[in-house]
């Protein structure tokens, strides 16, 4: 199976990105070309405009030193701090703000590369947003983005995978939505898109060229939701050495086994979900390190 590469903390960048500083303050944190000829590129700087608590980021469009188009990232940074790379992704962090940008290149077509940007910004109420930026005709446009708002009841995330093996990729979205009343459960579904050179645009994907596997780390199955539940608020929480309370299941939902057909029905399980095996991996370990009593497992669940 071929390795997605996720937009978030765990992405995982295909080039090293390209530090420089201009004399106006303006960085260049990551550089990717547009196509093969090397003479337009995508530039994530910062040198944004700044208030008293974040800084603006921009995507540039740029063909040598011109600058042929750019957007604006609102509260990309932390202000007067210098973003660091971390796992495929540029964060600032203080108590109280966590403001993260995670770039990725996507091969669109044998000749036009777009990049994928994922925000992350909050700390405890996170808002995630993702888009899909594109030089057509010297100009950068956005044709697709998601926002979770100002953080939930639903979540946002997305990767960048090649799901047909054609050599180009399509953005696999994942939404998770929580249950709006007592007896119901949390929700999730999974939308593939991929570019569509007709229209110059990304379009829905409804049947993917190969089958799409989905992965499913299990913490927890209980015949009913409210045991589910308190089973979730029980193990989920910690609190440190410091006297604050700690997350140790952050994603994870409570969801009926009967969505899935490769799961016994009936039940209500507490799981998080991805595409990407090794995630799911990490995902297990993470949890179980936070807190020794939780034990779980993987599934295949599509």
């Amino acid at each position: 199976m071929m390795r997605p590469r996720i937009l978030g903390c765990l992405m995982a960048c295909l080039l090293y990105p390209l530090a420089a500083q201009t004399a106006s303050g303006q960085g260049t944190l990551e550089t990717y070309p547009v196509d093969g000829s090397g003479v337009l590129e995508y530039r994530l700087v910062t040198g944004g405009q700044c208030d008293d608590e974040a800084c603006s980021a921009r995507l540039v469009l740029a063909r040598g030193e011109r600058e042929l188009s750019a957007a604006e990232l609102t509260r990309a940074f932390v202000a007067d701090l210098d973003p660091t790379r971390h796992e495929g992704c540029w964060v600032t962090r203080v108590e109280g703000a966590h403001l993260e940008i995670c770039p990725s290149l996507v091969r669109l077509a044998p000749e036009l590369n777009g990049v994928m940007l994922s925000q992350r910004r909050g700390w405890d109420h996170v808002r995630q947003r993702q888009m899909l930026f594109v030089a057509l005709d010297d100009s950068l446009v956005m044709v697709w983005e998601q926002d979770n708002g100002i953080g939930g009841p639903y979540w946002t995330k997305a990767w960048v995978t090649d799901t047909d093996g054609d050599g180009t990729d399509e953005i696999v979205s994942l939404t998770e939505a929580e249950g709006y009343m007592p007896d119901q459960t949390d929700t999730w579904y999974l939308v593939t898109l991929g570019w569509d050179p007709a229209r110059r645009d990304v379009r829905r994907v409804s049947e993917p060229g190969r089958a799409l596997a989905a992965y499913a780390v299990i913490v927890g199955s209980y015949p009913t939701l409210d045991e589910a539940r308190e089973y979730q608020e029980r193990v989920g929480y910690i609190t440190n050495e410091q006297g604050r309370r700690v997350g140790c299941l952050p994603g994870f939902r409570v969801l009926s086994s009967s969505e899935y057909p490769r799961l016994v029905p009936d039940w209500f399980i507490i799981a998080a979900l991805t595409i990407d095996e090794a995630e799911a991996g990490s995902k297990l370990e993470r949890a179980k390190a936070c807190n020794p009593s939780i034990d779980g497992y993987l599934k295949r669940v599509q």
